[in-house]
């Protein structure tokens, strides 16, 4: 655009850049929350958006408004449309830097799934109760993610998060949290891996 502009380039339509706040969620909690209330295909409003909380307790609103971010533009693509739009991104794995290549062109979109698996065990004392006896609910969890990652061969499955209630070296894991976060292009292979997942956790459990 600076280029264009230097060069006092007539496009047809004039050019906008947009910048989305909170894309990925990195700070606040849902992903493509602002493109999503510009689409309108979103469950959340810009209301609802501005509501939501930070880890350290500030909501979306006052952190705009802390970095002059809350303009008065209208979220809303029927309100304020584009004749077309396209994405540059960042290329966010290794395939283009392996190929040698600087620029690639997107062909689809990934499809995903999330699950909140919780394991439910026994709480102990880790100095007195026998092994023999232990419901540890941190060492099943460990045993159901493993799983995971040797079923996902061909489509991309990941877990970051994992929570534990009881958080203490002393004491048995009793209730362990995880979420399951798996992507492909292909909704078939996503459902697929999905459903491989949850019968290999059948005969673990």
């Amino acid at each position: 655009m600076r280029i264009l502009h230097e060069n006092k380039v007539q496009t047809h339509c004039p050019i906008a850049l947009v910048d989305w706040t909170n894309e990925e969620g990195a700070r606040f909690p849902g992903a493509m929350m602002c493109s999503g209330v510009w689409s309108t295909k979103s469950s959340m409003t810009l209301e609802d958006c501005y509501r939501v909380m930070d880890p350290d307790g500030i909501n979306m609103r006052n952190a705009l408004e802390n970095i002059n971010h809350l303009g008065p533009t209208p979220c809303d693509h029927c309100e304020d449309g584009l004749e077309c739009h396209f994405e540059l991104h960042v290329e966010q794995g290794p395939k283009l830097e392996t190929a040698a290549k600087r620029v690639g062109v997107v062909t689809a979109v990934q499809g995903m799934k999330w699950f909140a698996v919780r394991v439910t065990g026994v709480e102990g004392h880790s100095g007195t109760t026998p092994m023999g006896v232990r419901s540890d609910a941190l060492v099943i969890a460990s045993r159901l993610i493993t799983s995971d990652r040797d079923t996902a061969i061909a489509t991309p499955l990941t877990v970051g998060v994992i929570t534990n209630d009881t958080q203490s070296q002393a004491t048995i894991p009793s209730r362990v949290q995880f979420i399951i976060d798996v992507r492909c292009s292909i909704d078939e292979m996503v459902d697929k891996l999905c459903t491989a997942i949850f019968k290999n956790f059948n005969a673990i459990i």
